[in-house]
């Protein structure tokens, strides 16, 4: 019974409300309020659930792979719908992008204009687009997110209305990059005019953030020098206080003597980094650094606990056997080794008449270490 039900629920969908669009079209209200119609028709068809009240007086209705919320406390075909929500489990719904739990970052990022290719902002925000001037209609698109980790899609459309201005928005949470729920709101009263247009303006200067931008080159190059940095840390020319400026002050900070000058190991949680420095223990240059937390983002917006395969599909995957790209042995170059509990991956590129490797662990297909040094 369930199955037929799941795929009564697509057929209803499929043929009411997923036109096709094209790249360069803009969200509409009308959009999100037909797809919202046609889910709770689709309800109404369903067997139904007992509502549960919300912590504004309104109603929320389960159905299992979607939500809906009204006002009233019984569903009619007369029922407003002042959001719906679809939710991850055996029968992934698609709302009328074609978006739905399961889908990826990049998936739900294709499904609407992007103006913003390499997603360039700060580390916590950027601007996909913006489109027309307030008090007229203006649709923004945003995204907040951990870095190269997108938590949140924020399509949103304002119209005029009166003195006021409405608001629809389809929101799309995300967890590592693919979505697990999507919100459709289709129409909610803004403040006031000035509201928007100052949200409109934060969003316009966000638009100019170029302090932080995601690789998403469709098809990848060798590990290259511009690549080594971790965050904000040059691994080519940092020194301790850029380290100590980022992480705060070290857990351990110990110096060792050796034969030409000495070696600086500062110790933080998740984070190691070992220093060479002369004689008088002045220019420094860092020789290793090794990440085991969230404390630093790696190359190419890495992170750990990505899996194996979205950290390979970052870099060529054109060679033969354990040899990744290149020759195996001078850079550029990739390997990949396979122990009997972890997995290897060590890129090696040129910089600055050296070699540095980037090593990538993996256990259980999960990035659990990230180690950068010298050749």
């Amino acid at each position: 019974m369930k199955k037929i039900v799941s795929l009564l629920i697509v057929c209803v969908l499929a043929l009411g409300c997923l036109p096709a669009f094209g790249e360069d079209a803009y969200l509409t209200a009308e959009e999100i309020q037909d797809y919202c119609d046609s889910l709770l028709q689709t309800a109404l068809t369903l067997p139904p659930v007992s509502p549960e009240e919300t912590e504004d007086g309104g109603w929320c209705f389960d159905f299992g792979s979607f939500a809906l919320y009204s006002e009233d406390q019984t569903l009619t075909a007369d029922s407003a719908v002042i959001l719906a929500e679809l939710l991850p489990g055996e029968d992934n719904l698609r709302d009328m992008r074609g978006i739905g739990p399961g889908s990826t970052a990049r998936e739900a990022l294709a499904a609407y204009p992007l103006d913003n290719e390499d997603l360039a902002g700060t580390y916590e925000e950027a601007v996909l687009y913006i489109n027309g001037i307030a008090p007229d209609t203006v649709r923004v698109g945003s995204i907040v997110r951990n870095g190269s980790h997108i938590l949140l899609i924020d399509h949103t459309v304002y119209t005029p209305s009166d003195a006021q201005m409405q608001a629809a928005s389809a929101l799309y949470t995300l967890e590592n990059n693919q979505v697990v729920a999507v919100q459709l709101i289709p129409s909610m009263e803004t403040d006031s005019l000035e509201d928007v247009q100052g949200e409109i303006f934060r969003m316009s200067e966000l638009q100019e953030q170029r302090e932080y931008s995601v690789y998403r080159a469709e098809t990848p190059t060798p590990l290259a020098r511009e690549d080594l940095t971790f965050g904000p840390i040059d691994f080519l020319s940092a020194v301790d206080a850029d380290l100590i400026a980022v992480l705060g002050a070290p857990d351990s900070d110990i110096w060792e003597e050796e034969e030409n000058g000495y070696l600086h190991t500062l110790q933080w949680e998740g984070v190691q980094a070992i220093l060479r420095c002369d004689a008088q223990k002045q220019n420094a240059a860092l020789q290793y650094l090794q990440i085991y937390s969230e404390r630093l983002e790696g190359p190419r917006g890495i992170h750990m606990e990505d899996s194996m395969e979205t950290v390979l599909a970052l870099f060529p995957q054109e060679g033969e056997g354990d040899v990744l790209y290149g020759d195996g042995d001078n850079a550029p170059t990739g390997v990949i080794s396979y122990g009997p509990e972890a997995v290897s991956v060590l890129y090696a590129a040129e910089a600055e008449d050296d070699q540095v490797a980037l090593k990538l662990d993996f256990v259980d297909d999960a990035l659990w270490v990230i180690t950068c040094m010298y050749l």
